[in-house]
């Protein structure tokens, strides 16, 4: 029987665009993708739009820039998993746990080759986005036997065996076509030290064989020591981009806290500004039927807008509005 296991960690950016086939993606056969699914209730904007102002609600205060509320899991599948049994897995979940899923990806155009024969090999995965809050919008915390329950109850939901989470499996994609490439060069490299055996017993019963497949067996070492080095190449090229890449998601997550920061700043100017021109507004009325006017001030986060009645001695108390 087949093992399964999921992986789950923070959503990343990216994320959607990966799930939905929208950029382009060089380790993945287009000619398998009209075999993926796809089932959504929410999108990760929406939903943690709806998280955060349960958060607030509940606490007074803006949720905290290094919380993690949705959750993204990759669960290794078989050939013959439904989406219904992946829905019914989310089920079990929410009633177990009170882990909502509001997005569910089938990915079965996902691989790489393998083998002399450079056979394609599938890796057959679902996504599965959580909402990893409850009904105040606070986390959701799993000790380690719930987690260890969590993989019990997907295997069960997929007729599959339980299996320990393996790291390779849960490879990013670029980590996961350097592995494939290490593979290569690990099976070259063993062929490599297999003909050096050869080589050396037919150095040891010289004279026996032809000169010239001696001379064609120096050349196939030789050949296969380049292709190694090129592979090795490959490889460190591999690392670089990987390097790269990382550098730039934090480059991006910077600049999207920073985007952040500046709109909740806009926000809160433009409903200040609304705050003043009503107080002005209201002023007008109070002074054309001759009564005391108030007087506004805004504070920042943390405080409540303070009202105060103006009187020819200067303020007095604030009221409660």
């Amino acid at each position: 029987m087949a093992k399964t296991s999921i992986h789950i960690v923070p959503v990343k950016p990216g994320s959607e665009a990966h799930n939905r086939r929208e950029k382009e993606l060089d380790y993945v056969r287009k000619e398998f993708s009209h075999l993926n699914e796809s089932w959504e209730v929410d999108s990760i904007e929406n939903r943690l739009t709806d998280i955060r102002a349960r958060y607030t609600a509940t606490t007074g205060q803006r949720m905290q820039g290094k919380a993690t509320p949705i959750r993204e899991g990759v669960a290794v599948i078989g050939k013959d998993t439904t989406m219904e049994q992946l829905r019914v897995f989310a089920e079990r979940l929410e009633a177990r746990f009170g882990i909502k899923t509001f997005q569910i990806h089938i990915h079965r155009d996902e691989g790489h080759t393998a083998g002399a024969g450079k056979d394609w090999k599938p890796n057959l995965h679902a996504h599965l986005l959580f909402d990893w809050t409850d009904t105040q919008g606070k986390s959701i915390k799993l000790n380690r036997q719930d987690t260890a329950e969590v993989q019990t109850i997907l295997a069960d939901c997929l007729g599959m065996e339980r299996g320990k989470s393996s790291d390779k499996k849960h490879l990013t994609a670029l980590q996961y076509k350097t592995a494939a490439e290490e593979g290569k060069a690990k099976a070259l490299r063993d062929e490599i030290g297999h003909l050096s055996v050869k080589k050396t017993f037919i150095d040891i019963v010289e004279g026996l064989f032809h000169p010239n497949e001696k001379k064609r067996l120096k050349n196939e070492i030789l050949g296969l020591k380049n292709e190694n080095a090129e592979l090795l190449h490959k490889m460190e090229g591999l690392r670089l981009d990987n390097a790269r890449l990382s550098s730039e998601v934090v480059e991006l997550n910077t600049r999207i806290s920073r985007l952040s920061d500046r709109l909740e700043s806009s926000r809160r100017e433009f409903a200040m500004e609304g705050e003043r021109r009503a107080v002005k507004l209201i002023n007008n009325l109070l002074q054309k039927h001759g009564l005391p006017q108030i007087d506004y001030r805004a504070y920042g986060d943390g405080y409540e807008n303070a009202v105060y009645l103006k009187n020819p001695n200067g303020r007095t108390r604030g009221l409660d509005l």
